[in-house]
């Protein structure tokens, strides 16, 4: 998931190099300054992207956060008179890097999910998550059983989309932030032990 996020910023990354000529930009130093800012985000994120690092490392999510507050910075003090469209352009690309990188830096991957009866007994306990061949590929157990490996065709991909009701969509921003919360919470109490 961290990917993704990190694949947001390289887009972001883009439009900051490619403003400078899609806003007709007067001044040489925002030119410059939204080019290498641009560059260096890409650079970092593609780094991300395609190592082998552990991606549960933080640390080029938090360079886009000081990278984002430095371009709302610089869009408001730092150039002096340039025109609004540079200037917001600045804030808004600023805001939008920081906090999806702030978002990415919430993500703790690789741990089991586990899908529970109404008695509270675990139904399934789900290890990893990948995608091969076309389809979804599952590593964890069900009903207590071995390990195993679990298949999700598209088809019932397709059939799961139709299932999931209008409610559940407007209660999403609620239940991921109560879950990022419960984990928070997990941690900070596996750290006190």
């Amino acid at each position: 998931m961290k990917k993704l996020f990190a694949w947001i910023t390289v887009l972001l990354g883009i439009w900051l190099m490619i403003t400078p000529w899609l806003l007709d930009y007067r001044e040489i130093l925002p030119q410059w300054h939204d080019t290498v800012v641009g560059l260096v985000i890409i650079i970092l994120d593609l780094i991300f992207i395609y190592s082998k690092v552990d991606h549960s490392k933080n640390w080029p999510h938090f360079v886009n956060i000081i990278l984002g507050l430095w371009l709302c910075v610089s869009g408001i003090v730092i150039f002096g008179p340039i025109s609004a469209a540079i200037r917001w352009n600045e804030i808004i690309v600023g805001i939008l890097l920081a906090l999806f990188s702030a978002i990415a830096t919430q993500i703790i991957e690789g741990r089991k999910t586990y899908i529970y009866t109404k008695e509270g007994s675990v139904l399934v306990e789900m290890s990893k998550m990948n995608y091969k061949d076309g389809i979804i590929v599952m590593k964890g157990k069900a009903f207590g059983s071995m390990p195993q490996v679990m298949h999700v065709r598209p088809n019932e991909i397709w059939n799961l989309v139709g299932m999931v009701p209008f409610e559940i969509i407007l209660h999403m921003p609620k239940l991921l932030y109560l879950g990022w919360k419960q984990n928070k919470e997990k941690v900070a109490a596996k750290n006190r032990c």
